[in-house]
């Protein structure tokens, strides 16, 4: 299992979340998948959370996926060599501005 670790625009998003009362749960369970870092959690992320390499000048090298497939729920994430950098999360327009 990777180490987490949060960004600053991923506490702030996620305080923002909880404000709105959102509930958190779907999104502890794709970090746990991004953490795990298995084959197994990899193809599950692929399938079932569209997660997929970004490009562009800001997220290059970073990987997107949809929370829970509740629509327009994002995860972003870094992947370093032994930890996770959790960047971003929330609705497209909010984090793609």
């Amino acid at each position: 299992m990777l180490k987490v670790v949060l960004a600053p625009t991923y506490i702030r998003d996620v305080k923002k979340l909880r404000r709105n009362h959102a509930n958190i749960q779907p999104l502890l369970e794709v970090t746990h998948l991004v953490a795990t870092d298995t084959v197994v959690s990899k193809a599950i992320l692929k399938q079932r959370h569209k997660a997929h390499a970004l490009q562009g000048k800001q997220y290059s090298g970073a990987y997107e996926c949809h929370v829970a497939n509740a629509g327009d729920w994002l995860l972003v994430w870094r992947r370093l060599p032994d930890a996770v950098v959790l960047l971003r999360t929330g609705k497209h327009d909010q984090v793609f501005q």
